[in-house]
């Protein structure tokens, strides 16, 4: 893991995310996006024809029809995403609908990224992570069953009335230490920052879920100077 801490983390973090995805032009790649600011952080991206070797999803989902809180629903409308589909990128598309459950949804999401897996066998996955002030990543949050996912599981379909948007869709740790090739990260602000200085310090309880990072295997992070 390498941690930069510059003025301007967001152009940074944007433009490592696009170096990426030009190293690995020629591969098929899936992009997963976390929520939140890097939404902002896409639309900084000036690459203009990603074409149709990149896939994009989300890292993780919450399971909502409402188009204000579901994830997917909420890049779709973004500039990134309206400026790369017409330049031929895919994506595995995570909306819910009335007649979705929890687990179907989670089975269908899994089945979804293990195909895309196997059908590109020689390809890369490129995480855009985040992280929350209370150690979280994607919809990895402390003390809940997403943490303690069972190896070689892909995702967590899970429901903790401790967290705002109570019913997730997770990437597992699992997936994050052993399927993704690549991440960048990215937060900002006081509390975000010292985070990732006390994990730069080994000073943050191992089973912070933002811990992960480091067992990782290739991370780059961005954050305020």
């Amino acid at each position: 893991m390498e941690v930069y801490h510059v003025e301007n983390p967001a152009v940074r973090a944007a433009v490592a995310l696009e170096q990426l995805l030009v190293q690995h032009a020629a591969s098929p790649t899936l992009l997963m996006v976390a929520g939140g600011s890097w939404l902002a952080v896409l639309d900084l991206i000036t690459l203009t024809s990603p074409g149709s070797q990149v896939t994009l999803c989300v890292l993780d989902e919450r399971f909502s029809t409402d188009p204000t809180v579901n994830n997917f629903v909420q890049l779709r409308a973004g500039t990134f995403y309206q400026r790369v589909t017409p330049l031929g990128v895919q994506s595995i598309a995570t909306v819910v609908s009335e007649a979705d459950t929890l687990p179907g949804f989670t089975q269908r999401f899994e089945s979804n990224l293990q195909t895309w897996h196997r059908d590109n066998a020689d390809g890369v996955v490129i995480a855009a992570i985040g992280w929350g002030t209370d150690g979280h990543i994607a919809g990895i949050f402390p003390n809940t069953i997403a943490l303690a996912a069972a190896n070689e599981e892909w995702l967590c379909g899970y429901e903790a009335s401790m967290i705002e948007y109570t019913k997730r869709i997770t990437v597992t740790p699992y997936f994050l230490t052993n399927i993704v090739d690549y991440a960048v990260g990215y937060g900002v602000g006081t509390e975000k920052k010292s985070l990732i200085l006390q994990l730069e310090a080994n000073a943050l309880p191992p089973d912070t879920p933002l811990c992960l990072l480091k067992q990782m295997k290739s991370v780059s992070v961005f954050t305020g100077s």
